[in-house]
């Protein structure tokens, strides 16, 4: 089975529990980390334990606000929150397959989709903001309630508060881009196909050197 991995500053190591069934993950700290995928598990700092899931979809992301208020999407328009206690099945905008998750906070989630709709979260009820576009999305992260970004087969969308509307900075190539991140406006890095590398200054988009040739699918930093 493929394993899990630990970074502690300077080297990685294995940790204890194997990662069958785990495509995404999100932690709040080093004793609370949860993977996502055909099943669902939760490190607790010293192993993987699996926990029930409420659904026979596969899940493709998982986010949270905090250690009690976690959301994981996947197909079908699968939506899951954690209570700090179980998970449970939310109400869903749409059937389409959700990949991608991010918030600014514990009411304020966006969720993207492959058939290019985006999906939002006020705290009461999830609800379509952005329609399907025939174009489809791969990634999602919010900076804060008034700037996010989202990526896709049509290039980057950014969002200003109000609205989410295409990036015409950010030129699409064959290669689709697969993730996102963002830490503020002048960092933003996308990786993708190929192991292509994108990153915005908050200026103008970049190409970094290539470090590997094999497709990056998932991205996240501190």
């Amino acid at each position: 089975y493929p394993s899990f991995y630990r970074y502690n500053g300077t080297t990685w190591s294995t940790l204890t529990g194997d990662g069958y069934g785990v495509e995404a993950m999100w932690g709040s700290s080093a004793t609370n980390v949860f993977g996502v995928g055909e099943l669902i598990k939760r490190f607790d700092g010293v192993s993987w334990a699996e926990m029930t899931k409420p659904t026979t979809q596969r899940l493709r992301a998982v986010w949270g606000s905090s250690a009690s208020n976690v959301f994981a999407v996947g197909q079908a328009g699968t939506i899951l929150r954690f209570n700090g206690t179980a998970w449970s099945a939310m109400t869903s905008p749409t059937t389409a397959n959700l990949v991608s998750i991010s918030g600014a906070s514990e009411n304020f989630v966006f969720a993207v989709s492959e058939d290019g709709s985006i999906i939002r979260y006020n705290g009461t009820s999830w609800s379509v903001v952005v329609p399907p576009s025939g174009s489809f999305l791969t990634g999602i992260s919010m900076i804060n309630s008034s700037l996010g970004y989202a990526i896709g087969s049509a290039g980057a969308l950014t969002y200003d508060g109000a609205t989410w509307a295409n990036d015409p900075t950010f030129i699409p190539t064959n290669e689709i881009p697969r993730a996102i991140w963002a830490s503020s406006a002048s960092n933003v890095v996308v990786t993708g196909e190929n192991g292509t590398l994108r990153r915005f200054d908050g200026t103008s988009w970049s190409s970094p050197t290539r470090r590997t040739a094999m497709s990056l699918y998932l991205l996240a930093g501190s």
